[in-house]
C-alpha cells in the first residue's frame, strides 16, 4: 500500500507537471507557426528530458532502466513495421478500391515542422513509455501498467471520446500496441520509432490523425463511400479497416507474450489479493 501511495505521489508530480508544460505555460508567438510550434515542442522535449533524468537519479536512484541500447538495428526495424503496417494496410486498402484520393498541399517551413513533430513524438514517449511506464511494469506488471498509460493517454487526449466508438477503440488499440513493443524489446527507441512513422504518415503526410490537428499536411486526402469504411470526416482514425488492422497487430502481440509463459500477479498485488481472499474465506465459514 505503501509503494503504490508514493508511486502515485511521482505519477502526479512527473505528468502533471509535464501537462502544465505543454497547455499552461505562455508561448511567444514567433514569425511563423512553424516556428511557434517547434518552440512550445522544444519546452515539451526539454521538461520531459529533465523530469526523467531528476525521477530516474533521486526518486529511483539509477536502478530503474528505461532505456537498452543494445540491437537498436532490431528495435527500430519492430518499431518500424509497427507504426507502417497498420496506416499503410488502411490506405492501400482504400486506395485500390478507389474511396481515397489525394492532392498536393504547398506547405512552407517542412523541415521545421518536421523536426517539430519529432520533439513531440519523444516528448509524448518519454511521457508515457519512459519513466512511468518501466516504474508501472515494474511494480505492478505489464498488464497493469499497459492499463495505467492508457488511462493517462486519454486524460490528455480526451477530445477523442466525441468522435465516436472506432476512433476511441482506435486510439486505444494504438496506444497498446507502443505499450507491446516497448514490452517486447524492452527499449525506448521501438515504440519511439513506431510512433513517429505512424504521425508522419497519418498525421503530416496525410492530415488525418486529429489530435495532431496543429500540424499542417503535405496531402489533401479526399474520401468517397461508407465513413464507416473510410472514416469521413473523422480521418482514417474512424475508419473500421484500420481497426481491423491494429486489432491484427495487437493479436499478435498477445499471442507473442503468452506463449510459454503463466501470468503472476506482480508483488505490490500480491499481499492486497491474498488478503481479500481472505477475509472472504472467513465470510464463507462465518
Amino acid at each position: 500500500m505503501k509503494n503504490t501511495i508514493v508511486n502515485l505521489l511521482k505519477t502526479l508530480f512527473f505528468f502533471d507537471m509535464a501537462v502544465v508544460a505543454v497547455f499552461f505555460l505562455p508561448y511567444k508567438q514567433r514569425s511563423t507557426p512553424a516556428l511557434t510550434t517547434l518552440s512550445k515542442e522544444t519546452v515539451f522535449l526539454a521538461v520531459t528530458v529533465v523530469l526523467t533524468f531528476v525521477f530516474w537519479l533521486l526518486a529511483e536512484r539509477r536502478k530503474l532502466k528505461i532505456f537498452c541500447f543494445k540491437k537498436v538495428f532490431r528495435h527500430y526495424s519492430i518499431g518500424l513495421i509497427c507504426g507502417v503496417l497498420p496506416i499503410a494496410v488502411t490506405v492501400v486498402f482504400l486506395w485500390v478500391t478507389k474511396h481515397l484520393h489525394f492532392s498536393f498541399n504547398n506547405v512552407k517551413g517542412v523541415a521545421i515542422w518536421l523536426l517539430a513533430l519529432v520533439f513531440n513524438t519523444v516528448a509524448t514517449e518519454l511521457l508515457f513509455r519512459g519513466y512511468l511506464f518501466r516504474l508501472y511494469r515494474k511494480c505492478y506488471g505489464f498488464p497493469i501498467a499497459v492499463l495505467l498509460i492508457s488511462a493517462l493517454a486519454f486524460s490528455m487526449n480526451y477530445s477523442v471520446f466525441s468522435m465516436g466508438k472506432i476512433c476511441v477503440l482506435n486510439f486505444l488499440l494504438f496506444n497498446i500496441i507502443l505499450c507491446f513493443t516497448a514490452e517486447y524489446t524492452q527499449s525506448f527507441s521501438a515504440p519511439l520509432t513506431a510512433h513517429f512513422v505512424y504521425r508522419l504518415i497519418s498525421a503530416f503526410a496525410l492530415g488525418s490523425l486529429t489530435v495532431s490537428k496543429a500540424y499542417p499536411s503535405l496531402f489533401e486526402m479526399a474520401v468517397s463511400g461508407s465513413p464507416r469504411l473510410t472514416g469521413g470526416e473523422k480521418g482514417l482514425e474512424g475508419s473500421v479497416i484500420l481497426l481491423i488492422a491494429q486489432v491484427g497487430v495487437t493479436l499478435w502481440f498477445i499471442r507473442r507474450w503468452t506463449k510459454g509463459k503463466t501470468y503472476t500477479l506482480p508483488a505490490a498485488l500480491q499481499k492486497p489479493v491474498r488478503l481479500l481472499r481472505q477475509q472472504k474465506g472467513r465470510k464463507k465459514r462465518g
